[in-house]
């Protein structure tokens, strides 16, 4: 009972903590419209902008690397994702950033950018936690996560999953708002992470959380080299690209939150394959049952 009341107090601590930092953060994205600028080039002080954005990465990351201590490393990414879509959801969405002369491309070269950071505190809190405990398979080589075997050309493919983030991502996509829009992105990683664990469940999948920002990057990069005109009008008259309305910060949080959470609903499929530790193992929720 008092290690599931620490394991609880320990995950939804993390999520106020995380929420009441985002709060100085969004603070520094002022726009000219006077709402939190959807992209840091966009706010009234990029520099400060951008570099509020950097400490976020620090101190979610800060965060997550103590909830994988007490818990584990899905649920630490889970919550510093949940930061990250604290910010998006309070942000602009596509119409703001466009109508304040904001440039596809710029939006685009921004989200890949971002995936720089996301790579770096996956790896690090990867590499410190041990990564998840319990694979199918726990003798694989590429079980235990080291800089070593990141560069194996299996953990290179969680990279590719991606693009089935991005798929599902654009299928989900029916309305501009910016909640609609980064929970399309969430279910369309957590489709990406469910169907990742289930084709490489022998490998520690640190990459697949970089995919969806990466390959979403490259997709609206492409897509932005192809928009022209009047974008404003073409976003009124439907003919704007689904994937633009999807700003940086979406694919962030919706990446990481999303990813984290197709992990662990997929632990379902192999519940009778994997070898429990214990009975009250606590690799995929704060109690143990799951997350």
């Amino acid at each position: 009972m008092r290690e599931a009341l620490i394991r609880y107090c320990t995950l939804f601590g993390s999520l106020a903590l995380v929420s009441v930092a985002a709060v100085p953060i969004l603070a520094v994205r002022s726009s000219s419209l006077g709402v939190p600028a959807p992209v840091g080039l966009g706010a009234t002080s990029p520099v400060l902008a951008l570099g509020a954005v950097l400490l976020a990465f620090a101190l979610f990351a800060a965060v997550a690397a103590f909830v994988a201590r007490i818990l584990n490393i899905a649920v630490a990414l889970f919550v510093a994702g949940w930061g990250f879509s604290v910010v998006a959801l309070a942000c602009g969405n596509v119409q703001s950033f466009l109508w304040s002369g904001g440039a596809p491309a710029t939006q685009a070269i921004e989200t890949l950018v971002s995936s720089v950071p996301v790579a770096v505190v996956v790896i690090v809190l990867f590499l410190g936690s041990g990564g998840l405990k319990e694979l199918h398979g726990s003798d694989h080589p590429l079980a235990r996560p080291t800089l070593g075997t990141l560069r194996a050309p299996q953990s290179l493919l969680f990279l590719a999953f991606g693009f089935i983030a991005v798929a599902a991502s654009w299928g989900l996509l029916s309305s501009m708002r910016t909640g609609q829009v980064l929970g399309a992105v969430f279910v369309g990683c957590w489709v990406a992470g469910t169907v990742a664990r289930l084709a490489l469940p022998s490998a520690q999948p640190v990459l697949l959380f970089v995919g969806p920002v990466l390959c979403g990057g490259l997709v609206q990069l492409v897509l932005a080299l192809g928009t022209s005109g009047d974008l404003a009008d073409a976003l009124v008259a439907g003919d704007y690209p689904r994937l633009l309305w999807v700003m940086p910060l979406d694919w962030v949080g919706g990446s990481l939150a999303g990813t984290a959470f197709g992990l662990g609903f997929a632990k379902m499929f192999f519940e009778n394959s994997l070898a429990e530790k214990s009975s009250g193992s606590k690799e995929w929720g704060p109690a143990g049952s799951g997350s």
